[in-house]
């Protein structure tokens, strides 16, 4: 008896007693748009991403610059951070002990030394290009090379930002904290 009562539009009104009278009204979906999308303006369809050749990172944001590069690394190389275990994988860590190129230009690289547990010693390279930053691991032999090359790019703070590593810092940065933390970040991805 209480069913649900049809009106004469194109919507169906529900009904939990006759006494109550209809609790809502639900549009019934029109022959013609029962599986079609309502069209959207060209203006607001998405649009795919070309690539920037200037911009390298595929983000909104402007690349760093030589000289914001130069100034990053000249301070990391003035940091000449020793810090203690970075963590490379659940079983692995190394320590940064420190730079190896204080009295070198900073433009030439940056190079720091790790140790890992087993008392193994490697060489961090971090240097420039115009393409982005380049990180390479040097073992004692020749063919204990890695390199990675990954382009940086600016968020709207001033910050250098690599999203290949997870890593972003501010070029003039004097905060010890900030720049350690890039640095373990630089190291965990090539190491």
């Amino acid at each position: 008896m209480n069913e649900p009562q049809r009106s004469q539009t194109s919507s169906v009104s529900l009904s939990t007693s006759a006494l109550l009278g209809p609790i809502g009204v639900l549009p019934r979906p029109l022959a013609s748009r029962a599986c079609a999308w309502p069209t959207v303006p060209p203006y607001l369809r998405p649009q795919p991403r070309t690539p920037d050749p200037v911009n390298t990172t595929g983000s909104s944001h402007p690349s760093l610059t030589s000289e914001r590069a130069r100034t990053l690394l000249r301070r990391l190389r003035d940091l000449n951070l020793v810090a203690g275990p970075v963590a490379l994988t659940r079983d692995a860590c190394v320590s940064i002990a420190g730079c190896l190129s204080l009295d070198g230009p900073a433009e030439a690289g940056v190079r720091y030394l790790l140790r890992h547990v087993d008392g193994r010693e490697r060489t961090l390279e971090i240097g420039w290009n115009d393409a982005g930053l380049v990180v390479s691991i040097l073992g004692p032999g020749r063919d204990d090379r890695r390199d990675l090359r990954v382009p940086v790019g600016c968020d709207p703070d001033g910050r250098a930002c690599v999203p290949a590593i997870g890593a972003r810092v501010r070029p003039d940065s004097n905060n010890p904290r900030e720049l350690e933390h890039f640095l373990r970040r630089v190291v965990r991805a090539v190491a």
